[in-house]
């Protein structure tokens, strides 16, 4: 087997098969085969068939001699059925754009062609620009063919129903790991043994979020004791999901009930700065405005001193520029916000063009308010290389049962959509996890 990369992060496994019998196996059988003897992540995207391995002159087998994976249509066991309607066919295109595939049929399984969680991701959201019709994501888990997504939208005139929780991977015997917002590709390097669910951030089904980290941690857990009404728990969240995990921890230990296991991935602390006599005053608004922009200032005359007449008007014009596309930026958020609020108020919910928005704009008032207190467990910190803040300095105030801070290769977004971080960080979080279940 061999690693394919036909984009940056979109990393495939692609098997060179010698077959000895005939006709030869399709991709299918071998998928299916391999499914039960693998973990997902190493059960390969595509199959090429060879009537003999190249060697080197050494015997050796030659890497670079094996041909590229055709990505036309790898060999189904589905026979090929067309699109019947422009629906099917607007759907078939979104795929056969994502997959690289030439030809989709509608009952082709979106994994079978090589999917996987980060492009499913990237599929309902040119599903929603396409068709203007969010699909949560366990849609596609739960219906992964053409046909099943047509049907799903088919019936827009019927509410759907909505759960945060997402079944990423509910099979296996060890207990559950529960992740807040993200980290849906780790959950396919940790074996088919591992149940995995993902919980969808507050405002993606377009309905009014929560104004606190604490009302959003009461709605998840009482989503995840659908699955797993009582401790113990391992719990995990991405970026601000962390905090909502951190939440959770609380809470369920104040119940009554174990925690095994919190792991926050690269998520930061809302800022908390100790605020001074000044700045409780009434003028505090009007001081810090002119340190701000006095500190602006003389930043801009550091920058211009290197350079002559010409560069300096070039440079001020630059800097006009910027301003303008800020102000305009500014002013459509604005704008947006008001249009977030009269459909609340109107309707009751978003529309799907302006819910990835909502749910950022409208979460930030949430994440400033969150004071965290101390946490009597120990909790995994897993921290992207290029984050500057140190979280024993951070998150070690808040954490009394040890802080494990684990460095991985990469920025913030590298856990969330890099291949080859989340297999790092789900070899560790296995040898983790291992510990508790003995």
């Amino acid at each position: 087997m061999l690693a394919w990369q036909d984009a940056p992060g979109d990393t495939r496994l692609v098997a060179y098969v010698v077959s000895q019998q005939e006709p030869p196996p399709t991709s299918s059988a071998l998928r299916s085969f391999l499914q039960q003897k693998l973990p997902s992540y190493m059960v390969p995207s595509a199959f090429v068939l060879l009537a003999v391995l190249p060697l080197t002159p050494n015997g050796k087998i030659d890497r670079q001699a094996l041909p590229s994976p055709d990505w036309s249509r790898p060999a189904l066991a589905d026979a090929f059925v067309a699109p019947r309607n422009t629906l099917e066919q607007g759907i078939a295109e979104i795929w056969q754009q994502l997959l690289g595939v030439e030809l989709v049929g509608i009952h082709d399984n979106f994994f079978d062609l090589g999917g996987h969680s980060l492009l499913a991701v990237h599929l309902l959201a040119h599903i929603e620009k396409a068709f203007g019709r969010h699909l949560p994501l366990a849609t596609l888990f739960q219906g992964p063919t053409v046909e099943q997504l047509a049907e799903q939208l088919y019936q827009e005139e019927r509410p759907m129903s909505w759960s945060w929780l997402v079944p990423i991977q509910p099979k296996g015997s060890k207990p559950p790991f529960f992740c807040m917002h993200g980290g849906s590709g780790v959950a396919h390097y940790l074996g088919p043994d591992q149940p995995y669910y993902g919980l969808q951030p507050h405002g993606l089904d377009g309905r009014r979020v929560p104004t606190t980290i604490e009302d959003m941690a009461i709605d998840y857990i009482k989503e995840i004791r659908t699955v797993q009404p009582e401790g113990p728990y391992f719990l995990g969240g991405y970026s601000y999901g962390g905090l909502v995990a951190f939440e959770m921890a609380q809470q369920l230990r104040h119940q009554g009930q174990e925690v095994a296991l919190l792991v926050l991935f690269d998520t930061s602390l809302p800022k908390m700065s100790n605020v001074s006599s000044i700045m409780d005053s009434d003028t505090a608004p009007l001081f810090s405005a002119l340190a701000r922009y006095r500190s602006k200032f003389s930043r801009h005359l550091m920058n211009l001193r290197p350079f002559g007449p010409q560069e300096k008007i070039l440079y001020l014009l630059q800097g006009v520029k910027w301003r303008i596309q800020g102000t305009e930026s500014k002013i459509k958020s604005k704008i947006k916000k008001v249009a977030c609020k009269l459909w609340l108020d109107m309707r009751g919910h978003v529309p799907p063009s302006l819910r990835h928005f909502y749910f950022l704009e409208f979460a930030s008032p949430a994440i400033r308010g969150y004071v965290p207190q101390v946490y009597l467990g120990r909790v995994i910190f897993f921290k992207g290389e290029t984050r500057a803040d140190d979280p024993q300095l951070s998150w070690g105030r808040f954490v009394a049962g040890g802080l494990d801070v684990r460095e991985v290769p990469g920025g913030h977004r590298a856990l969330l959509n890099d291949s080859l971080v989340q297999e790092i960080v789900a070899k560790q979080l296995t040898e983790v996890l291992t510990t508790y279940w003995g």
